[in-house]
């Protein structure tokens, strides 16, 4: 088959690399697969070059900073004219913004090529918009973000979705069933990466924290999640001093009177940021059961279990299925601080359980979360909705 991977992100940004895995991956299976993409800083010129056997092209942006995620015209023109004349068996759309929208469509009509939307969270309805824009984007830009997420929809000839809210969101709309393949992200990250854990401690801690717990969150953080996360840690810390926090990778500042068993590091090389995992005992997703957090999936999740550590989460749907089904770490029973708190304390007398829990993750990841496995599931799916359009 021949793929096309239509996504609004910049290459290369922290949230394109599951892209390219799951590209590389599918180059594996035998397809010819092309990424598009936005440049970091072109604004004129058009660039293409093959890695790992995926060609890449990015597009150029006359905007700045987050403005390039998606929304710019001229993005879009080159999308449209640079693709026009080439065939595709599959368009696959990551999210749904003008850059991915337009294009998809443009092409999915004039090929007659079947038209894969692959819907990743939920940007309208009080979702991502109001998370990371606030009250004010939320209403005067969230519904702009609803039309494109929910408007390409009608011309999907297939639907994955990476929660069973948008599944559900999704049939709502009119989307059959059988034609919706629910399916969470994978991973590449084995623990075989990671260096010595007594090591890597020697290395990144000092003295008197080499001997703590090691409570990590790796990645950005919504502000509302941050807040509840230092506030159950804080309730923690009142009954076990020797624990310490790790925000790995973060992009907030935090606030000025940040407790100092709680530090903030910035995004780092990765050879340093694997001696972080190294050293974590146990990974948190303090993760609000909020419209944006519920509708999608952290896919920071399969690299945890892959580190081969257990996890505390709230009851984000599919993180509850899995780590039930694989007793892989703690749920708290709601997402208040008490409840979360709870799960803290019940994790700190589990010790013990750790290592049987890193290994149960490990397991998962092997038999559900590789990219041999969910590669093939999404290939399947194009050839079943390929199929069904004949």
């Amino acid at each position: 088959m021949k793929i096309l991977i239509l996504v609004h992100a910049q290459y290369i940004t922290v949230g394109l690399q599951k892209v390219i895995e799951f590209a590389e991956s599918l180059v594996e299976l035998g397809h010819g697969v092309t990424l598009c993409a936005t440049s970091k800083t072109s604004r004129w010129h058009i660039s293409q070059h093959k890695t790992n056997g995926v060609n890449i092209i990015e597009f150029p942006s006359i905007l700045i900073g987050r403005f390039r995620h998606g929304i710019d015209p001229l993005d879009v023109a080159c999308r449209i004219m640079f693709l026009r004349n080439r065939k595709f068996d599959v368009i696959h759309c990551m999210t749904s913004r003008p850059t991915v929208y337009f294009p998809g469509i443009y092409l999915k009509k004039k090929h007659k090529a079947i038209l894969i939307y692959e819907w990743e969270d939920s940007f309208g309805d009080g979702g991502v918009a109001l998370e990371r824009g606030g009250r004010l984007y939320n209403y005067l830009f969230g519904w702009i973000e609803k039309y494109f997420e929910e408007s390409i929809l009608k011309y999907a000839d297939g639907v994955i979705v990476v929660s069973e809210f948008l599944r559900q969101r999704a049939v709502k709309l009119g989307t059959k069933k059988e034609k919706i393949l629910k399916q969470i992200k994978g991973t590449k990250f084995t623990k075989n990466y990671l260096p010595d854990k007594l090591a890597a401690r020697k290395q990144i801690l000092s003295e008197a924290d080499c001997g703590k717990i090691i409570f990590t969150y790796i990645g950005s953080i919504y502000k509302s999640d941050l807040s509840f996360l230092l506030k159950t840690f804080n309730r923690v810390c009142k009954m076990h001093q020797n624990i310490k926090l790790h925000l790995v990778g973060s992009n907030k500042r935090g606030p000025d009177n940040l407790p100092k068993n709680v530090s903030i590091i910035p995004r780092v090389p990765y050879e340093e940021f694997l001696k972080y995992v190294a050293a974590t005992d146990v990974f948190l997703l303090p993760l609000k059961c909020s419209v944006a957090n519920i509708s999608r999936y952290p896919s920071k999740f399969g690299d945890y279990l892959a580190a081969g550590k257990p996890v505390i989460s709230t009851p984000l749907p599919e993180i509850e299925y899995i780590i039930k089904t694989a007793n892989c770490g703690y749920i708290s029973v709601d997402d208040s601080v008490e409840a979360y708190q709870e799960a803290f304390l019940r994790a700190i007398d589990d010790r013990e359980g750790w290592d049987l829990m890193g290994g149960n993750g490990t397991k998962y990841v092997q038999e559900h979360l590789s990219y041999n496995y969910i590669s093939d599931r999404i290939v399947s799916f194009y050839k079943q909705i390929a199929l069904s359009q004949q």
